[in-house]
């Protein structure tokens, strides 16, 4: 086989393993035979404490194990791996050279023990201090990685880390689907691990902003507003986490007539299924907003702070949409003209960014 058919073969496992997890140990076997290597890790990282390991080829696993409990606090390549951009691949000698750490503790009891050399890594994706990475290594008295062996890592990277993201959204799509099949609406679904801190989606922060008063997501992690409500949060995700037991309990939100509903609970099977390259500890969040802000709440805020026509309109839309584009496709008007507007309100009704005008809206219905 040439080397174009091995490169499209190792493509094609990587999506295979989108679908089917299984499939990472030959999605990482043929990457390292295109490489060359020896050994390859899939891992999952936690940036504040440990490693998780996840998929390898040619490793022993009591030498990984004994990675995530001793030896990742005293990787040298770990902190300046760091600074390098997500999707980029790296040779760990350009990082530091390994001449400067075979006098360490490091280097003789975790690689030489462990017949680790040479390396070429990279960072596929960062979420909320979770770092999925990738690394092929070759064995102590094997030569160097070359740089055409870089640069063809290079050329599989953005296809690794583009099925990371898949990943994600894959299981998001399952954990939807579940929640349906059961018989629950999902609302705002978030994925969190055991330390609070909220790995999906992606905007996770703006979107609980723009919902709702009583929670918010602040470095990453997801807190009540009130310290009643916090303390249930937390005694939800032990529950969930430690006991597989889920809960449910209402929040109080000035911005809607009824209470907004958290629930806690494992995360489904088929997610599980679409997780296995990453922790296992993790939480299904559904937020249930039973309401939008009423129009009489419009129509007070309009009267109080004298809203014009085209003003009240965009409101009354955008109170029952929570999305600005959605709004302007509604009115037929453009983003910008849309945004115009609303900065107008903003200022109007003393208000510095949509959700305080939301809850204001809400606050102000009779």
């Amino acid at each position: 086989m040439d080397k174009y058919s091995e490169v499209n073969t190792a493509i094609a496992l990587v999506y295979q393993a989108v679908m089917a997890p299984e499939h990472w140990p030959n999605a990482l076997a043929a990457i390292s035979s295109l490489l060359e290597a020896d050994k390859a890790v899939f891992v999952t990282g936690d940036t504040s404490s440990v490693m998780a390991s996840t998929v390898q080829h040619n490793h022993d696993p009591e030498r990984l194990l004994a990675y995530n409990e001793i030896y990742h606090r005293q990787d040298p390549w770990w902190g300046p791996l760091q600074s390098v951009l997500p999707g980029t691949a790296i040779h760990v000698q350009k990082l530091k050279p390994i001449s400067e750490i075979t006098h360490t503790e490091y280097y003789h009891d975790h690689l030489v023990t462990a017949d680790i050399g040479d390396s070429l890594v990279s960072i596929l994706d960062d979420n909320a201090g979770i770092q999925s990475a990738i690394g092929f290594q070759r064995r102590l008295k094997q030569d160097a990685f070359t740089p055409a062996q870089g640069a063809m890592l290079q050329t599989l990277i953005p296809h690794l880390v583009n099925a990371v993201k898949m990943n994600w959204q894959l299981t998001q799509h399952a954990i939807r689907e579940s929640l349906q099949i059961s018989g629950q609406a999902p609302g705002l679904v978030l994925i969190l691990d055991d330390k609070g801190r909220v790995l999906g989606p992606d905007n996770a922060a703006e979107t609980i902003a723009a919902r709702t008063s009583v929670l918010k997501v602040t470095h990453n992690r997801l807190q009540a507003a009130a310290p009643a409500d916090q303390n249930r949060l937390e005694a939800a995700l032990n529950s969930v986490l430690h006991e597989g037991i889920g809960q449910a309990f209402p929040l109080k939100d000035p911005g809607y007539n009824a209470p907004v509903i958290l629930r806690a609970s494992p995360l489904p099977e088929a997610a599980q299924m679409r997780l296995r390259t990453m922790t296992d500890n993790l939480a299904v969040i559904c937020v249930d907003l039973p309401v939008t802000p009423t129009l009489s709440g419009v129509f007070v805020v309009s009267e109080t702070y004298g809203l014009s026509a085209k003003e009240q309109a965009l409101l009354t839309s955008f109170s029952e949409s929570y999305n600005l584009r959605a709004t302007a496709d509604a009115l037929d008007i453009t983003y910008e003209t849309a945004r115009w507007h609303l900065k107008q309100i903003l200022a109007k009704t003393g208000t510095h960014n949509q959700a305080e005008l939301l809850v204001k809206t809400a606050q102000a219905a009779r």
